[in-house]
């Protein structure tokens, strides 16, 4: 670099240092003196305040101020609060005289300083910042109101000034104390441990985030759970400061053994452990809490510590199955009954028993479902025998997965969770007994399996274009009549009042008929019961050969239900019907527009 070129930014750069200190040194005050004429005051150096030191009395307080704000180191040692520390040096900030008293005048008065309040000093504030040290002798109150006398060391005579500083000052170092309970700052808790009615350790995995149980038992744990203790807590503040001796009477405070401990710490580093003991006898309202790596005892509301009286359950993850938003292959099993569907780009494809399309719409809902599975009870955390929960062999399981793409670009099935639905609960039949293969334990869940598919017809896609629909076969009442679909695309109704783009639309609105689907396990029973056979009544569609999901669809329709009928549907040759429901006005269109006369 061109050493002219050095010399320039090197001026520029003490000519900028030479404004800034200008400006942060502010030009002095000229005051008016007492005896006439005037004095000069320098304004506090408070841009870069470090420390500030009170003494009053026997008194002794001093805070000290780093990169995570400020900190008491005495008469203890602990986080200080910035409110009544940064009111203070706004009133610092804005201490500027309204009068100066010269030494003469103060020797000329009986006493000297002492007729001022300074003799000894009421009260001795030291300021420190990264280039300057003040010390001001705080004096007693001026027979002027809003006024008192102040000395600055350094300087002849003194001043007087408003008492906004005075009013400012703390009355001993708990107004400078940090009341909150936990006084964490910026630290990142990834270790929680709770001792007494509930005794748990939970540990935070620092690469995802997510909690985990590792006492008494290894589980997952419920992360919004204990974030919201922590919270809890960091919010709880303290009402009053007992002691700060070294040495207490544990037993007194109710604390030889403790209620209950509870630590929170950043890896094997404690951040706070605390005791709980018991309530004073005059205030039942609070508690006594031991700080132990401070050697103080408070006073905290009880209130807010009641979450620490939590069951071990309270704490543990209730949600049954991980998110399931990635998943690209379900595997079901229903008795004998297995079905496997598989995601091919953003379609859904049955693979087993046979392939067809999937009705997007009833995966939705059935992984919809799955993730609803909340935990309500944790009947067995560890199982030898699970005949007695129906889980020895299930009767109903789902295995769910996604696809991952690998180094080499090669796609591979990686599984997300299966699920395993056991009997009902013995004194509890609204609930199901359910293990997850990749935990040891058993939970009980809401009884949802009838909301859950038994076959692959019930998550079959039976949306069809009209078009591909060349025969329509209605039975009623022990008659059959069949309408097809002629070469040009019209249908052959042989009768006027029923026009052929009629029969498009009401397949159109066939194909967009959705029902909530359910299996039927004795037929013969289900056909009497909705008295299928006072109806008498079915219509089947025949498909174009390789046209979509269908080849021919049946549908019986059973008892009127009011707004609704009750549908058997059945697809192409499988013998398994599935039991619908279908709008009322829908049927009556059908009944209309195609007879059999």
């Amino acid at each position: 670099m061109n050493s002219r070129h050095t010399w320039i930014l090197l001026l520029v750069a003490i000519a900028l240092a030479s404004y800034l200190k200008f400006v942060e040194l502010r030009a002095p005050i000229r005051i008016r003196a007492t005896h006439g004429g005037h004095a000069a005051f320098r304004p506090l150096e408070l841009a870069s305040v470090r420390s500030l030191e009170l003494q009053r009395s026997n008194q002794v307080m001093r805070v000290e101020r780093d990169s995570k704000g400020w900190w008491l180191k005495y008469p203890v040692s602990q986080p200080a609060q910035t409110v009544g520390i940064d009111r203070m040096i706004d009133a610092l900030k804005k201490l500027e005289p309204t009068a100066h008293v010269s030494a003469a005048e103060i020797a000329a008065q009986p006493g000297g300083l002492a007729a001022f309040g300074l003799q000894p000093p009421q009260a001795l504030l030291t300021i420190e910042s990264v280039t300057d040290r003040t010390v001001l002798n705080l004096g007693s109150p001026s027979p002027v109101g809003n006024r008192f006398y102040f000395q600055r060391m350094g300087s002849d005579g003194l001043f007087v000034a408003d008492t906004a500083l005075l009013d400012a000052l703390p009355a001993n170092a708990n107004d400078w104390r940090d009341r909150s309970l936990l006084s964490l700052r910026d630290a990142q808790v990834n270790r929680i441990e709770i001792r007494g009615q509930t005794d748990l350790k939970a540990e935070r995995d620092p690469s995802t985030g997510v909690w985990r149980l590792t006492r008494p038992l290894a589980a997952r744990a419920d992360g919004a759970r204990l974030e919201l203790l922590l919270n809890e807590l960091k919010n709880a503040r303290i009402a009053e400061f007992v002691t700060d001796a070294p040495m207490v009477d544990a037993a007194a405070f109710g604390l030889q053994p403790p209620a209950i401990e509870f630590a929170a710490g950043e890896g094997t580093d404690d951040l706070v452990r605390l005791q709980i003991g018991r309530s004073p006898t005059n205030q039942p309202s609070w508690r006594y809490v031991r700080n132990l790596l401070q050697t103080n005892v408070y006073l905290v509301p009880n209130k807010t510590l009641t979450s620490l009286d939590a069951p071990l359950s309270a704490f543990r993850d209730r949600q049954l199955t991980p998110p399931l938003d990635a998943t690209a292959y379900i595997h079901f099993r229903f008795g004998t009954n297995e079905t496997t569907l598989e995601r091919e780009g953003t379609n859904w494809w049955i693979q087993l028993p046979r392939r067809f399309p999937a009705d997007p719409s009833g995966i939705d809902h059935l992984l919809a479902e799955l993730a609803s599975l909340e935990i309500i009870e944790f009947p067995a955390d560890v199982v030898t025998d699970f005949a007695k929960f129906g889980l020895a062999e299930p009767n109903r399981e789902f295995a769910l997965g996604k696809r991952v793409t690998n180094r080499v670009a090669s796609v591979t099935n990686q599984p997300i969770v299966k699920i395993q639905f056991g009997r009902p609960l013995t004194n509890n039949s609204a609930l199901l007994y359910v293990r997850r293969s990749d935990e040891p334990g058993v939970y009980a869940v809401p009884k949802i399996d009838f909301r859950l598919p038994e076959t692959a017809n019930q998550l079959r896609d039976w949306h069809f274009a009209s078009t591909n629909v060349t025969e329509i076969r209605v039975q009623r009442g022990g008659r059959t009549r069949v309408f097809q679909r002629s070469a040009e695309g019209s249908w052959e109704t042989g009768e006027p009042s029923l026009p052929s783009d009629s029969f498009d639309e009401l397949l159109h609105r066939l194909s967009d008929w959705n029902s909530v689907r359910f299996t039927i396990r004795d037929e013969a029973t289900f056909l009497k019961a909705y008295k299928f056979s006072d109806r008498s009544h079915e219509i089947s569609l025949v498909f174009r050969e390789r046209s979509g999901p269908l080849q021919q669809w049946r549908l019986r329709f059973g008892a009127d239900l009011g707004t609704e009928v009750v549908v058997l549907a059945n697809f192409d040759d499988d013998p398994l019907s599935i039991h619908l429901k279908l709008p009322r006005t829908l049927y009556e269109d059908l009944y209309h527009l195609l007879p059999v006369r």
